[in-house]
């Protein structure tokens, strides 16, 4: 199973409150086969968000990417070839969530 974690997700993770909070996502992370992913950008945001004082995500920010790879993540990193090429190798859900939330761009403007 292929998983792109929300940044919700992650900081849940990283707080040690996955299972109260996501606990279908924590039993999945569990299992033997997950390839699960956590994406630079969620990084960066929980990195952002801490800055501003409006997170406290459990673990020292320079700690966050060592923390989710000993956590069987992999880190996603994000380029232009990303966008261009690569969505497709999203899993579905991610597609499908990216796709509804253009749609919803576009009626706001």
């Amino acid at each position: 199973m292929r998983l792109l974690l929300d940044t919700h997700v992650l900081i849940a993770l990283t707080q040690g409150r996955l299972p109260l909070v996501y606990p279908k996502i924590a039993a999945l992370l569990e299992r033997n086969d997950p390839m699960a992913w956590a994406s630079v950008v969620s990084l960066w945001e929980i990195a952002i968000k801490t800055r501003l004082n409006k997170l406290a995500p459990g673990i020292a920010l320079e700690k966050l990417a060592s923390f989710f790879e000993l956590s069987r993540l992999k880190i996603l990193i994000v380029d232009q070839a990303h966008v261009v090429h690569e969505l497709e190798a999203l899993p579905a859900l991610v597609t499908r969530s990216i796709s509804f939330c253009s749609r919803n761009a576009r009626s706001r403007t």
